[in-house]
């Protein structure tokens, strides 16, 4: 800490390393953000493919869905005529 006895080049020295120290922090903080934006779009891009693949399945298990349905009433339909012919 500076007292009222500190010559005043050792206070602008402190200062200007106080400065460029801010700098750095700052520079630091801003290549950061960009690291962090662009992992950010990757993880963005990926969740869009997994969410096109998602929907894909989807659509795929309801189409199976209603193969299935339509199996189940052929299969009554037919044991409901083989019940007929007894």
């Amino acid at each position: 800490m500076a007292n009222s006895g500190t010559p005043k080049d050792k206070l602008l020295r402190r200062a200007k390393k106080g400065k460029e120290a801010w700098k750095l922090k700052a520079t630091f903080r801003r290549e950061e953000n960009v690291k962090l934006n662009i992992e950010l779009r990757k993880m963005e891009n990926r969740l869009d493919k997994l969410m096109g693949q998602n929907q894909e399945l989807n659509d795929q298990l309801a189409s199976a869905q209603k193969k299935i349905i339509s199996q189940e009433k052929e299969i009554e339909k037919l044991k409901k005529k083989s019940r007929k012919r007894k």
